[in-house]
């Protein structure tokens, strides 16, 4: 790029001589050639061009002595600045370093280029991120990553606000590292206010993701460990008045060096709604957790149904494998008056699959039922007795019963579900496991069934779009999986593989759409766990998997968290919508339409929304049902 020097050379007739040049290249490094001239101009030798196959050691020197000599003082990085200058004239050695400290010098960066050059001179700093984000422990943190120093929240009383703060290590162990103090001083009592750390699952071929939240906050960490994530809720008490509160969630080792994370919260004027517009299951099977978990399947229900109902997940008791078919019996749960008050459903228990009978049932002698029909007579026989009691209730209205994916022309099921509804008076709830095999497929089950879970696949077309209104005008329901991941994914519950901002979206979406319900199939994990190490170790994935087991506990997962902003997400949505109605003709009203058409939210089979957008949306929202409650109070 730029002449150096000149240089004579002078060699006898046929003599040889080794030569070392000393090469200086552009700023892009990206490729040079050596050229030798005689006296007169002439060339006598060209090399082929050197092309660097990965950014040079000669730029990321600079990178590195720059970073160090605009870096705050800190023993660890003034070691590694006097060992670099040490191997600086050897190539092979200054490329061995700058590989081998790359990941520390990343922990870093971060404060340096974050503007908060003085968090690096503790033994540890923190950097805070939005409950959405995904972080695995030992990734290096990019310096252009989108974090912050402090955490802002938005909500309104009731609402759970929730963000994440990484701890980042700068020695080589930091020893007993656990949340010391979280606060807003007196206005939000302690008992709303919580801190976990993120577990991570090893789902196989290595893949880690932050999911479980642990309760088993202390923590030793080590600095090639990078960063250790903490979860963190604030449930805003329904009475709080609006307002700016301030608080802080100190981290602590045994040494005592602290670092304090300050907190703006923002409490809306309004009060979200307390019954959720849509409906979100997620199914509990106690016979397979039971296997799990270590407890009797009547106490490990319980507590699954008590932790998914805290959420806004309405818990529906699914159908046993094969081997417990005959300990299952049709029974509703303790809490299905409180259930049906709040959301107008109740679930009247679940018929297994009838593709089991023949493969796992009826072969067996020792099975209780003789064939397929005795032991579905057997079931709708407990749903009579349950129908009575629902009667009685005045809930008969609002109860369905549940079969698991019809299967294309089943003359066989679809008799025992007609005698099901027509001894009992219960409605029906199915899920259609191919809703896109075509029409005659739908249309021989459209008289039978009152609640379509549709399965595999959103509804991206027109006709089906028409299909779902032609179906509520009838009086049915429409149900989604969660589906984000189709049609990439031949399967459409693999949420533990979907960004959490996406999770959020598919709220955005059931409203857009106008869709009743959404099913997060199997809430628990059921299949063999290793919970004796970390990172726990699974053999299976897919499915919801939105609890798991500690300690005989039954604890949520990130991903169980960001259910609940979606379905907070949703209230936001509809209450908009109705204090726009109420007042037409205000400035927010029209503001607030306009939002509601969710320009911005994309496509639904792959959602490229960001969490800044999504959150932006929602304070923008807020802001416009701030102003239409204020008028409806006045």
């Amino acid at each position: 790029q730029k002449k150096i020097g000149s240089h004579q050379l002078r060699l006898a007739a046929g003599a040889t001589k080794k030569i070392s040049l000393p090469v200086t290249t552009g700023a892009e490094d990206t490729d040079f050639a050596v050229l030798l001239l005689d006296g007169k101009g002439r060339e006598l030798f060209r090399s082929e061009q050197y092309v660097y196959s990965q950014k040079a050691v000669s730029i990321r020197l600079r990178e590195r002595e720059a970073f160090h000599n605009s870096a705050p003082a800190h023993p660890r990085l003034q070691a590694l600045a006097e060992e670099c200058v040490a191997v600086r004239s050897d190539w092979r050695k200054l490329e061995e370093f700058l590989n081998r400290t790359d990941a520390e010098i990343a922990r870093f960066r971060f404060p340096v280029a974050g503007g908060k050059p003085e968090l690096i001179r503790q033994k540890f700093y923190h950097y805070c991120t939005n409950s959405m984000e995904k972080i695995s422990a030992g990734a290096p943190l990019s310096a252009n990553r989108k974090l912050a120093a402090s955490v802002s929240l938005d909500g309104a009383p009731g609402e759970a606000v929730n963000f994440q703060v990484g701890v980042v290590p700068l020695v080589p162990l930091v020893k007993q590292l656990t949340p010391k103090h979280f606060s807003f001083d007196k206005a939000i009592p302690g008992a709303n206010l919580s801190v976990r750390r993120e577990v991570e699952v090893d789902l196989g071929g290595g893949k880690l993701i932050p999911d479980f939240l642990s309760n088993l906050t202390t923590v030793d960490l080590a600095g090639e460990a990078n960063s250790v994530m903490y979860f963190a809720t604030v449930s805003i008490p329904k009475n709080l008045q609006a307002g700016i509160y301030q608080g802080k969630l100190v981290f602590e080792d045994e040494s005592g060096a602290q670092s304090v994370c300050p907190i703006r919260l923002r409490v809306r004027s309004f009060r979200l709604p307390e019954q959720s517009p849509v409906l979100t299951f997620g199914d509990v099977e106690p016979f397979m957790a039971s296997r799990t978990w270590r407890q009797t399947p009547e106490e490990i229900g319980g507590k699954i149904r008590s932790l998914a109902e805290s959420y806004g997940v309405f818990p529906i008791r699914s159908v046993p494998l094969p081997m417990d078919l005959d300990r299952y019996h049709l029974t509703l749960e303790p809490e299905y008056r409180e259930l049906a008050a709040q959301n107008h459903f109740v679930f009247a228990g679940a018929m297994p699959w009838i593709e089991w009978f023949p493969r796992f049932y009826i072969p067996r002698k020792d099975r209780k039922s003789p064939t397929t029909e005795a032991y579905f007579d057997r079931l709708i026989d407990e749903y009579t007795v349950i129908a009575k009691q629902l009667k009685k209730d005045g809930l008969l209205e609002k109860s369905y019963a549940y079969y698991d994916e019809i299967g294309i022309d089943q003359p066989e099921i679809r008799a025992i579900l007609e005698k099901m509804k027509k001894r009992t008076g219960l409605k029906l709830m199915t899920c259609f496991d191919k809703p896109f095999a075509g029409t005659k497929y739908f249309n021989y089950y459209r008289d039978l069934v009152d609640f379509f879970i549709f399965n595999n696949s959103y509804f991206l077309s027109s006709s089906w779009c028409n299909l779902i209104r032609d179906l509520q005008k009838e009086g049915k329901k429409v149900c989604w999986y969660f589906n984000v991941s189709a049609p990439l994914c031949p399967t459409s519950f693999n949420v533990i593989d979907v960004p959490g901002v996406a999770q959020r979206m598919h709220y955005y979406k059931m409203y857009q759409y106008r869709i009743d319900a959404t099913l997060f199939w199997s809430l628990h994990y059921h299949g063999r766990m290793d919970l004796t190490k970390r990172p726990l170790k699974t053999n299976m994935r897919g499915n919801g998997f939105l609890v798991y087991p500690e300690n005989g506990e039954v604890l949520p997962s990130l991903r169980l968290e960001i259910v609940r902003e979606g379905i907070q997400d949703i209230k936001y949505l509809h209450l908009a919508e109705q204090l726009a109605a109420s007042h037409p003709a205000h400035p927010a009203a029209e503001k607030i339409r306009e939002l509601l058409k969710l320009e911005w939210s994309g496509d639904i089979t792959k959602v490229d929304v960001s969490p800044e957008q999504l959150l932006a949306f929602r304070a923008e929202l807020a802001d416009c049902i701030e102003q239409l409650n204020y008028s409806k109070e006045r």
